[in-house]
């Protein structure tokens, strides 16, 4: 994942660490801030590339990113008409079909689930331009590979409303809702 994986806004504590600790699992987390899920020439951290070379057995597999792949205005490209087809990994919707054909063959028996992550909004109520597209690639690619989402844009309810919302639930110096805190984190993401 991203830097919400990684708990950016709450001292590197995420819903990751909160699900495992309540489950009493062993957690494997590889949440790295400001990484994409597509590949981006001169950067070798993105999602599509750790997942290529992670190795282990794990008996779950979250995928959650996204943010960044909108911040830098990644294209979006299109979905393959099969599962063989080569992909442009450069674009968002080939880096997830990489990503997905490469959990399937990696991890057969994980469980898998992309998060798709909060909307994106400012303080005083204006949505982050173009999220929603970027959010549709990720339901498509989900859909396509048969691996579940969580789609927290559309149930969660988390958004930075006002001011008062990035104070409860997002990390400190955010001036828009990107980092949820652990407040946010144990009410929105947990469960």
């Amino acid at each position: 994942g991203d830097s919400v994986c990684e708990g950016a806004g709450s001292n590197k504590y995420s819903y990751a660490d909160i699900i495992a600790e309540k489950n009493n699992m062993i957690l494997t987390k590889d949440g790295i801030g400001g990484t994409t899920y597509s590949v981006i020439d001169g950067k070798n951290n993105s999602i599509c590339e750790r997942i290529a070379s992670v190795e282990g057995n794990f008996d779950y597999v979250l995928l959650e990113g996204i943010f960044n792949d909108i911040f830098a205005s990644i294209n979006i490209g299109q979905l393959t008409a099969d599962y063989n087809s080569t992909v442009d990994n450069k674009t968002v919707t080939g880096a997830l079909e990489e990503i997905c054909r490469n959990i399937k063959k990696k991890f057969p028996e994980a469980k898998i689930l992309f998060i798709i992550p909060h909307k994106l909004s400012f303080s005083n109520g204006v949505l982050y331009a173009n999220q929603n597209k970027y959010f549709d690639a990720v339901r498509a690619v989900s859909e396509k590979y048969q691996i579940k989402h969580i789609d927290l844009d559309k149930i969660s309810g988390l958004a930075c409303y006002n001011e008062e919302w990035l104070k409860n639930y997002f990390g400190p110096n955010e001036t828009m809702g990107t980092h949820p805190n652990k407040n946010a984190y144990e009410k929105y993401y947990v469960p």
